[in-house]
């Protein structure tokens, strides 16, 4: 990790103008929904309504005024640079995406600051015990979350490739050779700018499908942010049982794992190259999982239950459940048609182990994602042969016929021991609360891993203290962000007062 010195952060800070700009605006756009749902239409209503909307924006605006002085410093901006901006900027955004809850009266500062947070991160967890209560006119709230994961996902899909095309990790190595020398388009602004219309292309055929599935319009909009984004907010308690459908599930599963695919791999396919998806690593990866998930928990489940004498209608039902919550889970959106609290103690540990290895990289799932689970299960087999073979003998990691260097092998396993030890941390803190090992882990897990699968329910969830809802918010940020940049910041920090 380099040193980093005080015009480093500087250059960091300034790169925030933009950011900060962007969400000025974004933070206006729920006020079509306070006008469209207000049962009171007066101007002056209507205008004090807005204030949820107009004070954020307002604040993000003096952001952008006080950060532009740093616009002296004329120098370019590196990866670590932009690492450290992106840190301090999903952290600003959870904090001041908190004020419209807060103003509205939604939520307490508390559960304020968790649910934006959550939102951002493209996580789903939520403090909002009954979304449906806020129908009525207080759709514009409801909006204002789901439109927190459809522009996390873009921030997220961003910073993958940002990541990317940095040489010298194991995704560069992969996809560098895949995608090709010109990575999609030439620059990092172009690459960024061809997904993003991918990911919103996506979203409104979400819309699309939700709809003509037998959602109403809005039910349809908040749903599809929510998946193609691997979120997890809904509009109702139940989430996807709500609907009770299971063309519903079909689309909300498609969508999942369109969200969980990389864009670069979405790009190939845009392009003609609809062999791309089949040759990818992350996806053998992807469908081996899922199709292992859903045989040991539908096999788990139906043992639990005495599976003599179950009828072909019940066995359907059990893979229906399991294979959308098997999905759901290794997309790292957090929908659900059943509460996996009631699960058979496998299937819970299944869905955990699903949580921690997330979906494909360039993507806008969480974990420690599959191409790095690739290089973790290829460096045991690299271990055993080194260790079996003579010591002059040379072996190589390769992962699709692509050599990873030792060194980011190291950084892989590193990344992902750390993940996990961060994750046992903040279930350790959970259990000091009182909750029990299964439950903190998973919702550690859950956190680390923006999945938002939630074993506690009622009161124990809704209730937890205080230090449990802050500690889990900062597992979404550091997990969202994937460890190291959060280093980065708090070194460059340390390395500047000293």
């Amino acid at each position: 990790m380099p040193l980093l010195d005080s015009e480093d952060l500087k250059i960091a800070l300034r790169d925030l103008t933009g950011i900060f700009k962007i969400a000025c605006i974004i933070m206006l756009i729920p006020i079509l929904f306070t006008i469209y749902y207000s049962q009171d239409k007066s101007p002056l209503n209507l205008v004090l309504r807005s204030l949820v909307f107009t004070v954020p924006s307002l604040v993000f605006l003096m952001l952008y005024k006080y950060f532009k002085k740093f616009y002296v410093i004329d120098k370019q901006t590196q990866t670590k640079h932009a690492l450290i901006s992106v840190s301090i900027a999903w952290l600003v955004f959870a904090a001041v995406g908190s004020l419209p809850f807060m103003i509205r009266g939604t939520l307490n500062p508390v559960d304020a600051f968790f649910e934006s947070m959550s939102g951002w991160s493209t996580t789903g967890m939520t403090m909002i015990e009954y979304p449906e209560l806020l129908f009525g006119g207080n759709e514009d709230i409801l909006f204002y979350r789901s439109l927190t994961h459809l522009v996390g996902g873009v921030g997220i899909i961003a910073l993958g490739l940002m990541i990317l095309i940095h040489s010298g990790t194991a995704a560069m190595t992969y996809y560098s050779s895949e995608v090709g020398s010109h990575r999609i388009k030439p620059g990092i602004k172009n690459t960024v700018y061809e997904t993003w219309k991918i990911y919103l292309l996506y979203t409104l055929a979400g819309v699309v499908l939700f709809y003509l599935a037998g959602m109403t319009p809005f039910d349809a909009l908040n749903h599809a942010f929510a998946a193609i984004a691997t979120g997890g907010f809904s509009t109702h308690s139940k989430s996807i049982a709500y609907f009770d459908s299971a063309m519903i599930e079909v689309v909300a599963i498609f969508l999942m794992l369109i969200g969980s695919i990389s864009f670069l791999v979405h790009y190939r396919f845009f392009i003609g190259d609809y062999k791309y998806f089949q040759k990818n690593i992350e996806t053998r990866y992807m469908f081996t999982i899922i199709l292992i998930a859903t045989s040991v928990i539908s096999l788990s489940f139906l043992l639990s239950n005495d599976i003599i004498g179950v009828n072909v209608a019940s066995i359907f039902d059990v893979f229906r459940k399991a294979v959308f919550q098997v999905v759901s889970s290794v997309s790292c959106t957090g929908f659900s048609t059943v509460n996996a609290g009631d699960w058979p103690p496998l299937s819970q540990t299944v869905l955990m182990v699903l949580m921690y290895t997330g979906g494909f990289y360039g993507s806008t799932a969480g974990g420690i994602k599959l191409l790095r689970l690739a290089v973790v299960v290829k460096a045991i087999h690299y271990t055993t042969m080194k260790m079996a073979l003579p010591k002059s003998a040379v072996v190589s990691l390769k992962v699709s016929e692509k050599t990873i260097e030792d060194k980011e092998i190291l950084y892989v396993l590193g990344l992902s021991m750390a993940y996990l030890m961060i994750s046992i941390l903040g279930a350790g803190i959970l259990m000091a609360l009182g909750y029990d090992g299964l439950d903190s882990m998973s919702v550690s897990l859950s956190a680390m891993g923006n999945v938002g699968i939630v074993y506690i329910t009622g009161d124990s969830w809704f209730n937890m203290p205080a230090v449990g809802k802050l500690v889990l918010a900062g597992l979404m940020w550091v997990g969202r962000l994937e460890i190291f940049p959060i280093l980065l910041v708090l070194r460059s920090v340390m390395n500047v007062r000293r």
